[in-house]
């Protein structure tokens, strides 16, 4: 479980509250104290791992018709030009 604690004054933390309930909507308020003006807020969370959702192989072919595999977690592709494509994120070896 993952806990966020949040302090402000009301009318700046909601719209962040908002904006976080509404892209993950599985985060539970657990408690919320006022206190001359100040909102002090704890939340919680299910942190789960599914890392296959978001790793992305690419593939590089090789002259001689050989395949190269490349996971890569978190990819973010952009295409450049007609035959330029930047690819960004993080690789990993588990066996290093």
């Amino acid at each position: 479980m993952l806990r966020l604690h949040i302090e402000g004054k009301e009318q700046q933390i909601q719209p962040f509250l908002l904006d976080l309930k509404q892209h993950h909507p599985d985060i539970d308020l657990i408690d919320k104290k006022v206190k001359d003006e100040k909102v002090e807020i704890t939340m919680k969370c299910e942190a789960l791992n599914k890392p296959k959702q978001r790793v992305k192989t690419v593939v590089l072919h090789t002259t001689d018709g050989q395949s190269i595999h490349i996971p890569i977690l978190d990819m973010v592709m952009v295409q450049l030009e007609d035959k330029v494509k930047f690819i960004a994120g993080r690789s990993f070896d588990i066996f290093g």
